[in-house]
């Protein structure tokens, strides 16, 4: 297991599905063997297709369900049958689906079998490429699958926000994992210093001249990748460059009946285009380029984009969410309007007269694409993996804690009115307006809320020129709030709002996010307490490392009990005035992240 991964003290059983292998093959390809290594047990779900299976990486035990692409009702209420009795058996920590329809069927299944994890990789949105009945029954589809599904995670910020905006998915289910893409690159491989010298081969081998002008596309030739307009482009260019050449790598579906008649002949008929087909060594390929074009109607990432920049190319691609997270505009590449042949053809014919932009959109290229280096996206993937189970186990765990907040929250606040009306007058009376502290603070998940305390200090402003620090603001009476813990009462609409729990690592500054290290960042899986944990066990008199271990452990230890247990040594804590403050600091310090450590040693 490496280093760098969580423990896992038994291996967690992750079901990884895609409607066809080649999703399988293209998507993961070398990070099967990286989760098996770092402590899952994978199992692979796709369709039957025998020239491609065999690829998919034998660490992983791989079930084989008939699925099709297209809408196919009773086809797909067997296949769904097949993949219920499956998965009943198996009982999966986690399922991950990335292609629509084994999204759909993964999605349902796992909801009706209750799987703890189940993870919708919104890898492009089909149905942006759709129009009429078929674009709105697609898209009920996609809200289906994100309903059903625990988390949703696209693979650019640009498909992130368009499914906000589209109303696919509520934010708190959305997020991107890294800088985003499906797997990363591997840059040891997508590099033009070690595949380079077989430009001439594969140019050979092809039929190509050494000095002639090649646009390279590499994927799926289909309408919705943009080989329409692409083929008319390069089609047009031709009759002014006679010695460009087009390279396309990838295989070609439907026999090309989805092509314009026109695109079918020219790519029938036209020497200047080059079929290479499907190949497991695109880079290969892409050393033979001069550009590389991705005129897709829609994408998830456009990682293809990426490998293109690692072998520094520049990258012409269409501005549509996904891509356009992948291309920095004039400065990679250039993001052109979608379904437009006229504006691919500007965009190749102005890099291939402008060799110096080629070079230096190149160079930049190749440093943008270091962002998205294969192995650190992985082990991004296998913490966020770990985490989110343990997460959702988290939650199954504290499903009633909500039920004893309102409770025990709604009967405090009764209880204690006549203490808190006193309170009020004293700081009224004592300090003045406003009576009630109000400050932003992260709350769960690191979402950020305004708390609500009593306050104890008088603002920097009721000095007259100094700014005085927080003990020369603390008043005498704040001091005797704090000491008693009165100041924290007004904290309990904050638990009845829902914002907070009674019980939980405490609300601090929101300038603390920045500075928490991954494990310290934890402390926000759950709602954070009026007390805790870290209360009960030193307050504010240990030091910060010791908090934050402590707030761990409450969130890895959970219990009701536990719970109970902190509420009966908090009222002792109150009683005793114990660990207030550390020894010499009227309030605390603040903490400065790694900074704070480093000058610690």
């Amino acid at each position: 297991m490496s280093a760098d991964s969580p423990s896992i003290k038994k291996p967690m059983k992750i079901c990884i599905m895609a409607t066809v292998p080649i999703s399988i093959v293209s998507f993961y390809g070398r990070q099967l063997d990286y989760l098996k290594e770092n402590g899952f047990e994978v199992t692979v779900v796709t369709s039957d297709d025998r020239d491609l299976v065999k690829k998919i990486s034998s660490s992983c035990r791989l079930w084989l369900v008939p699925m099709s692409r297209k809408i196919t009702p009773l086809r797909d209420i067997y296949s769904l049958w097949a993949l219920f009795n499956r998965f009943k058996k198996e009982k999966f920590d986690i399922i991950q689906y990335s292609s629509p329809k084994a999204a759909l069927l993964g999605s349902i299944c796992g909801y009706l079998l209750d799987i703890p994890v189940r993870i919708y990789l919104m890898w492009g949105i089909y149905y942006t490429g759709q129009t009429g009945w078929r674009r709105k029954f697609l898209k009920l589809c996609e809200k289906t699958i994100c309903f059903f599904s625990t988390q949703v995670l696209p693979d650019s910020r640009g498909n992130l926000d368009f499914a906000l905006e589209q109303g696919l998915c509520p934010g708190e289910k959305l997020s991107v994992v890294g800088n985003g893409s499906a797997n990363g690159v591997d840059l040891e491989r997508f590099d033009p210093s070690s595949v380079g010298s077989r430009r001439n081969k594969i140019r050979g081998i092809l039929g190509i001249p050494r000095d002639a002008f090649v646009a390279g596309f590499v994927g799926r030739l289909t309408k919705e990748k943009g080989i329409n307009e692409l083929v008319e482009a390069f089609y047009a260019l031709k009759q002014r460059y006679p010695g460009i050449y087009l390279l396309l790598v990838g295989p070609k579906e439907n026999k090309g009946s989805e092509f314009d008649p026109r695109v079918s002949r020219i790519l029938a008929e036209e020497k200047g285009i080059v079929l290479a087909g499907f190949q497991d060594r695109p880079e290969d390929f892409m050393a033979a380029m001069d550009v590389f074009v991705l005129p897709s109607y829609r994408e998830g990432f456009g990682i293809v984009n990426i490998e293109a920049s690692a072998m520094e190319l520049p990258v012409v691609s269409t501005d549509i969410p996904g891509p356009r997270d992948s291309v920095l505009d004039r400065k990679t590449g250039m993001l052109i309007p979608v379904r437009s042949a006229s504006s691919v053809e500007k965009a190749i014919e102005i890099l291939l007269n402008n060799p110096i932009m080629r070079r230096d959109m190149g160079v930049a290229g190749r440093q943008w694409a270091e962002n998205f280096e294969q192995k650190r996206l992985w082990r991004e993937i296998i913490f966020h993996r770990f985490s989110s189970w343990r997460r959702e186990l988290l939650m199954r765990k504290i499903r009633f804690k909500r039920i004893f907040d309102l409770a025990a929250g709604t009967t405090l606040l009764f209880l204690l009115l006549p203490l808190m009306f006193l309170v009020f007058l004293s700081v009224f009376l004592a300090i003045g307006r406003p009576v009630i502290f109000r400050q932003r603070r992260p709350g769960y998940l690191g979402r950020i809320f305004t708390i609500y305390k009593f306050r104890t200090m008088f603002d920097s402003a009721d000095s007259l020129i100094e700014v005085f620090s927080d003990a020369k603001r603390l008043t005498k009476l704040g001091m005797v709030l704090r000491k008693l813990s009165l100041d924290e009462l007004p904290e309990l609409f904050n638990v009845l709002k829902g914002e907070m729990s009674l019980i939980g690592p405490r609300p601090l500054l929101e300038q603390y996010l920045k500075r928490y290290s991954p494990e310290q960042a934890r402390r926000h899986e759950l709602k954070p307490g009026i007390t805790g944990w870290a209360q009960v066990n030193g307050r504010n008199a240990i030091s910060w490392e010791d908090k934050f271990k402590l707030d761990i452990w409450y969130i890895d230890n959970y219990s009701f009990w536990l719970d109970l247990k902190i509420v009966i040594f908090t009222i002792a804590r109150i009683f005793f005035r114990e660990g207030i403050n550390r020894p010499g600091l009227a309030t605390t310090e603040e903490f400065r992240g790694k900074e704070q450590n480093e000058n610690k040693i």
